[in-house]
């Protein structure tokens, strides 16, 4: 008796005027890479093997699947499917039938366009469907190292970090928590080398000026993020940015004594948190420590400078946010708890570290 699958495939081998299974399975070997005479080969050696997956007598191997959803540009859903075999399939129906894996696999911008109105058809929104297997689009991303469908979330759908919860990520639509964990999704994005993105992705600023984080476990903390950053000099260089915001925004229902409510500017917080990671291990990474310290001497200096109040009148937390008085925030420095180190260049530039007393 015939399976669904070898009738599904029957069908569209007929479609695609494929008359034997050696034709398809030659033509799944030429999409694995193999040159003609070695797909002649595999074909000749899987034969027995495929004839028996389509009857169900064995598993079908989960390396023909991507070949077979390309071949014949549908999903595997469907070719398990009753329904596709009694139906006639249109050609121009044919991109609502492709799954997540075919767009990872392919990774070409164009059709991540068409995948939106393929998955956005009902109202909802491709971040937050997943296929068969209760897998999404951005774990067949991560598999695929698949960054042309990266950007497309992050540019089309604000794909980011949840600012209050590091376990999720958002769109402008909905929040998630992933089978992949967030870890494999920061080293995915990390290994894009694209400031840009990792930062609109990862953006540090409200979330890490809100928490104590050197008292918490966030990723921002975790020794694999850091590393990851530190090692990555695109992403590395991408942290000596300012970022301005109103004052209202920073300091919400606090009125300056003077009634001035300057913009409020910042550095990049994770700048701190890679400080401390190495002159924790500056024999690894003191390249990366003299230069944050070099650009904080400096930044500090400014920052300092340009305060309208005594400096007795500020203070620091412990991340080195810098508060007039005890609540009105005006800005970030470049800052460590850390006085010594095992090397005397590092040590000499933390000793002309511009910096304030903290507070209680």
């Amino acid at each position: 008796m015939e399976t669904t699958l070898q009738k599904n495939i029957d069908r569209y081998m007929d479609q695609k005027g494929m008359a034997y299974y050696t034709d398809l399975l030659i033509a799944i070997a030429k999409v694995q890479g193999l040159k003609q005479d070695k797909a002649i080969e595999f074909a000749n050696k899987e034969k027995s093997n495929f004839s028996k997956m389509l009857k169900g007598e064995r598993p079908l191997k989960y390396d023909y699947i991507i070949p077979l959803e390309k071949i014949f540009g549908v999903s595997l859903a469907k070719l398990l499917d009753d329904q596709p075999y009694f139906e006639t399939i249109n050609k121009d129906d044919i991109e609502y039938l492709k799954g997540f894996r075919y767009y990872a696999y392919k990774d070409e911008p164009e059709l991540y366009d068409e995948l939106d109105r393929s998955y956005t058809c009902d109202g909802s929104d491709i971040f937050n469907n997943s296929d068969e297997y209760n897998r999404f689009l951005l774990d067949y991303l991560i598999e695929y190292k698949s960054y042309n469908g990266l950007r497309h979330l992050v540019e089309k759908h604000n794909f980011r970090l949840c600012p209050m919860n590091d376990r999720m990520y958002q769109t402008d639509n909905c929040s998630m928590v992933f089978s992949s964990l967030p870890i494999q999704i920061a080293k995915f994005v990390i290994d894009s080398n694209d400031g840009e993105l990792f930062n609109k992705v990862y953006d540090p600023f409200e979330y890490l000026m809100r928490f104590s984080y050197r008292d918490m476990d966030c990723l921002y903390t975790d020794e694999v993020f850091i590393e990851a950053v530190l090692n990555n000099e695109a992403i590395f260089k991408s942290l000596f940015g300012k970022r301005k915001y109103p004052f209202e925004f920073i300091n919400k229902g606090v009125e300056p004594k003077d009634g001035k409510k300057p913009d409020i500017v910042c550095i990049n917080p994770l700048l701190n948190v890679c400080l401390d990671y190495c002159l924790n291990d500056i024999k690894k990474y003191k390249t990366q420590a003299e230069t944050i310290l070099k650009h904080g001497i400096e930044y500090n200096k400014e920052a300092l400078a340009a305060l309208t109040v005594p400096q007795n009148e500020c203070h620091l937390d412990n991340v080195g946010n810098l508060y007039i008085g005890w609540r009105c925030y005006y800005t970030n420095l470049i800052y460590t708890d850390i006085t010594e180190t095992e090397d005397e260049t590092i040590n000499k530039l933390i000793a002309i570290l511009p910096s304030l007393k903290k507070g209680n």
